[in-house]
């Protein structure tokens, strides 16, 4: 099903289509308008036609071919108009759709760390040591490298919490909540400053509050 968003994107790009072939048609009508006001000898602006109806020099043919021909460039003025607002729109909604789609996937991504972490706590009874401690360091060595890109420094990551500094320099930490159902190791207790954040959280979650900190 499509997001709010996606619905939003695709009305706007049928609008510039509607707008594109309005500009088409309106510019085509003024092209035709123009000619025969030239024809005419009636191709004023305001200020002339101003001066050929004080001074009653004009005739009823050319009047409505200048009304004419000042409507087809108002149409025109106005869909040009339209289009240039529903193409800022436009760029304003795809900013929008792909800053969504970036968090959408740095969410999945993370949770996805988290798991292999978990996966490692959880299992870490079925591993030799050594198999554990590789494990574990290749999982720190990515996630460090991870988190590095986002300007964030990872001090400590153990089996039970995530400390470290934000990209603004602030402290965190992040610790499990170690509740006796599954659902509830995959809560989390954030930590800003010294100020609480959250004391029951999703990992992604917290991963975006230490990110914009």
């Amino acid at each position: 099903m499509a997001t709010m968003i996606e619905k939003q994107i695709t009305k706007a790009n049928k609008d510039i289509e509607k707008y594109t072939k309005a500009i088409n048609r309106h510019s085509a009508l003024l092209e035709k308008r123009t000619a025969k006001c030239n024809a005419m000898n009636c191709n004023w602006t305001f200020a002339e036609w101003v001066e050929h109806r004080e001074a009653k020099t004009y005739t009823d043919d050319q009047y409505w071919a200048w009304v004419d021909m000042r409507q087809s460039e108002k149409d025109l003025a106005e869909a040009e108009k339209h289009l240039a607002q529903t193409e800022t729109h436009l760029a304003k909604l795809t900013g929008k759709a792909e800053e969504k789609a970036a968090e959408n996937a740095e969410a999945e991504h993370m949770t996805e760390m988290e798991n292999r972490w978990w996966s490692m706590i959880n299992e870490e009874m079925k591993k030799s040591p050594e198999q554990r401690k590789a494990e574990y360091e290749a999982w720190l060595k990515e996630f460090k490298a991870e988190c590095a890109r986002d300007g964030i420094i990872i001090d400590e990551a153990n089996s039970n919490r995530i400390t470290g500094k934000t990209p603004k320099g602030k402290g965190f930490g992040l610790w499990i909540i170690e509740g006796f159902t599954q659902l509830s190791w995959h809560c989390y207790s954030l930590n800003i400053n010294g100020n609480g954040i959250f004391t029951s959280g999703e990992f992604k979650t917290a991963y975006r509050y230490i990110k914009n900190s």
